[in-house]
């Protein structure tokens, strides 16, 4: 369970113990498709929240929206349930009356000790790994667990996303993305508002953009309109008219 490190720290003749970390090899896991859904109606607006974690967003004409991903976990079986599951991986969806919010963060896993002091470890870009129960018991850096959001193409999607990769898949009628540190790909919007710090950004066709750009790079193709605010950034365009 614990792992004895040897370090420059031992020239103060102190010990380091890390307790908990625990890489599981692929060949031992095995997994499950999970989701989970809510009905969505025109009027709502779709938040969403995502932190440390590569997420797709699809597009479809159900007017719903559903979150699919897999979980990897040690056992023969497990009896938790879908809902459990999504908590356990801090994916969170909830329906309001004018909107839906989903929240995308990282999972929390054990602890280490240095010097006496205890401190938290996550998953961070590695996938988390559970036993049958739901318990996280170590990570896998070379599985990649893939989360998919599907959304209505017409209701209103506002992002936040940070130190990830985010791929849109579909055009959407209205944008609003908030980005810092990570990236950003998608097809055609009509109305986009884009803020984006230390992100590459890559678009469709913009019928109208208002885009707030530092530290970054952003290549489109057409806009009709487009209100740029850039600092320390590069811009490509096919075609701007206004």
């Amino acid at each position: 369970e614990g792992v004895r490190i040897q370090s420059d720290a031992d020239k103060l003749h102190r010990n380091i113990t890390v307790v908990g970390y625990k890489e599981i090899d692929p060949k031992d896991l095995k997994s499950k498709e999970i989701s989970t859904e809510v009905a969505a109606s025109k009027v709502q607006d779709i938040y969403i929240e995502n932190n440390n974690r590569t997420i797709e967003i699809k597009t479809w004409e159900q007017p719903k929206v559903k979150i699919v991903t897999t979980i990897y976990y040690e056992g023969e079986g497990t009896k938790v349930s879908d809902e459990e599951w999504f908590e356990k991986l801090n994916i969170s969806l909830r329906s309001a009356a004018s909107s839906i919010k989903i929240k995308s963060g990282t999972v929390g896993g054990g602890s280490y000790t240095i010097a006496g002091g205890s401190y938290a470890w996550s998953s961070g870009n590695n996938t988390a790994v559970f036993n049958s129960n739901g318990q996280n018991i170590g990570t896998q850096s070379k599985l990649k667990r893939q989360v998919t959001i599907y959304v209505p193409k017409d209701n209103k999607v506002d992002l936040e996303t940070k130190y990830a990769e985010v791929l849109i898949s579909g055009n959407l009628n209205k944008l609003n993305v908030d980005i810092t540190n990570g990236g950003l790909e998608m097809q055609d919007v009509a109305n986009l508002t884009l803020r984006s710090k230390y992100a590459n950004i890559s678009t469709g066709n913009i019928k109208y953009g208002e885009v707030e750009l530092i530290n970054g790079r952003l290549i489109m193709k057409d806009a009709n309109e487009l209100d740029l605010d850039t600092k320390y950034a590069t811009v490509e365009a096919a075609m701007v008219k206004k």
